[in-house]
C-alpha cells in the first residue's frame, strides 16, 4: 500500500473503514451474487454506514467551517473595531499634546504681556511725577518692577536724568520713537520694554528675557525655548510699537513674530 494511503487509512476511525469493506464487498456481490440476499443484506448494511459516515463527515466539516468563520471574525473585529480605537487613541494623544502646547504658549505670552504692561504703567507713574518727586518715583517702581523683572533697568531723560541702578547700560531708543511697549529686539537680545514720552520727560524701561526667566514664567509649566533672533536685524524692533516713518531709501525694521 502507497504511504499516503496507508497514512490515510490509518487516520480513518472504525466506522469508516467498516464503510469501505462493506463498499468493495457489496460490488464484488453486486457481480457474482447479484440477486443472493446476501448481496442485499451487504447492500443494505453499506447504505446504513454510509448515512453513518456522512453524518460524521458533516459535523466534522461544521467544526472546520465554524473554527474558520470564527478566524475570520476575530480578524474582522481587529481590523474594523480594535484598528480604529487604537487610530482614535493615537490621535487624542497627539491632539491632547499639540492642544497642551498651545495653552502652555497661550499662558506663557499672557503671563509676559501682563509682566509688560506693568512696566507700562510703571513708566506712566515715573513720567507724571512732579519733578521734585520724580527720583522717589523711579525708585519705588524699580523696586516694584523687581518683582517681575528682576533684571529690569529705568532710564529717564529731560531735565534731570536718572538710572537705576546707577550702573545699568539702558539707552533710550533712536529719535522719532513714540509710546510703546511690548516685546523687542536690541543687540540681538530679546527685551520686555516700556517707552513712554509725557511732558518732556522720556521714560524707558527694559528687562532681559531669558530662557530661564520664561521658564520660570508660570511654575509647572516646563522649559521655555524661543527663536534665535541672531540674524535679526536693526538694533529696535517691536511688536507692539508706533514708529517713525522710514527714511527714503531706508528699509523700514522688521517685525518679529509675537510668538515666544
Amino acid at each position: 500500500m502507497p504511504p499516503g494511503l496507508k497514512s490515510l487509512y490509518h487516520k480513518l476511525g472504525r466506522i469508516e473503514k467498516t464503510f469501505i469493506i462493506l463498499v468493495l464487498l457489496a460490488v464484488v456481490l453486486a457481480y457474482a451474487m447479484p440477486s443472493s440476499g446476501i448481496s442485499l443484506l451487504v447492500g443494505f448494511a453499506a447504505w446504513i454506514l454510509g448515512f453513518i459516515v456522512a453524518i460524521r463527515l458533516a459535523r466534522s466539516g461544521v467544526k472546520k467551517l465554524i473554527w474558520r468563520l470564527r478566524n475570520r471574525l476575530i480578524v474582522a473585529y481587529a481590523f474594523i473595531a480594535l484598528v480604529p480605537i487604537v487610530l482614535i487613541l493615537v490621535l487624542v494623544l497627539v491632539s491632547a499634546y499639540g492642544l497642551t502646547g498651545q495653552i502652555a504658549l497661550y499662558l506663557i505670552n499672557s503671563e509676559l504681556d501682563r509682566r509688560t504692561g506693568i512696566l507700562r504703567g510703571s513708566a506712566n507713574a515715573i513720567a507724571d511725577a512732579p519733578a521734585a518727586e520724580r527720583w522717589e518715583a523711579v525708585q519705588h517702581s524699580y523696586d516694584f518692577a523687581q518683582r517681575f523683572f528682576p533684571s529690569a533697568e529705568i532710564l529717564v531723560l529731560g531735565g534731570a536724568q536718572f538710572r537705576d541702578p546707577a550702573g545699568a547700560a539702558i539707552t533710550a531708543p533712536p529719535a522719532g520713537w513714540k509710546d510703546a511697549n511690548g516685546i523687542i529686539v536690541k543687540d540681538r537680545q530679546l527685551f520686555s520694554w516700556a517707552n513712554v514720552i509725557s511732558g518732556g520727560i522720556q521714560v524707558v524701561i527694559m528687562a532681559p528675557l531669558s530662557q530661564e526667566f520664561l521658564s520660570h514664567l508660570l511654575p509647572g509649566v516646563g522649559q521655555v525655548s524661543f527663536r534665535d533672533f541672531a540674524e535679526a536685524a536693526g538694533e529696535f524692533e517691536t511688536n507692539a510699537a508706533r514708529t517713525a516713518p522710514a527714511e527714503p531709501g531706508e528699509h523700514p525694521p522688521r517685525i518679529p513674530p509675537k510668538n515666544v
